[in-house]
C-alpha cells in the first residue's frame, strides 16, 4: 500500500499498527458472492461494484467506510459506480 500511495519520488511510510493505538475500535464486514461458471473474472469485478452502494448502506451506520479493492483499475471502476449511485442517497448540502 505504501508502494500504491507513493508519489513516483519518495515512498510513502507504512506504519503498522494494531486496533490497541484505535481509540475507537473498527467493526470488519467480509462479504463473499459467488460467480457462475460462464462468468469471467472480469465480469465478476463489475457485477460487484453495483452491490457495494446497498452494502455501504447496511453496514455503515452512516460513517466512514473503505471499501478494498484487488486493482487500481478496479478501485476507478467502483469508484465511478459509486458516484453514480451516491447521488441519490446524498444531501443537497453533501452533493454541493
Amino acid at each position: 500500500i505504501a508502494e500504491w500511495l507513493s508519489d513516483g519520488e519518495r515512498s510513502a511510510v507504512c506504519l503498522k499498527m494494531d486496533e490497541r493505538h484505535r481509540p475507537v475500535k473498527l467493526r470488519k464486514v467480509v462479504l463473499g458472492f459467488p460467480s457462475s461458471d460462464n462468468q469471467t473474472e472480469f465480469k465478476f469485478d463489475l457485477t460487484l461494484n453495483y452491490k457495494i452502494a446497498s452494502i455501504i448502506q447496511t453496514y455503515s451506520d452512516q460513517k466512514p467506510t473503505l471499501v478494498f479493492c484487488a486493482t487500481r483499475k478496479g478501485v476507478q471502476q467502483a469508484a465511478s459506480v459509486l458516484v453514480k449511485d451516491a447521488k441519490f442517497i446524498m444531501t443537497v448540502e453533501q452533493k454541493q
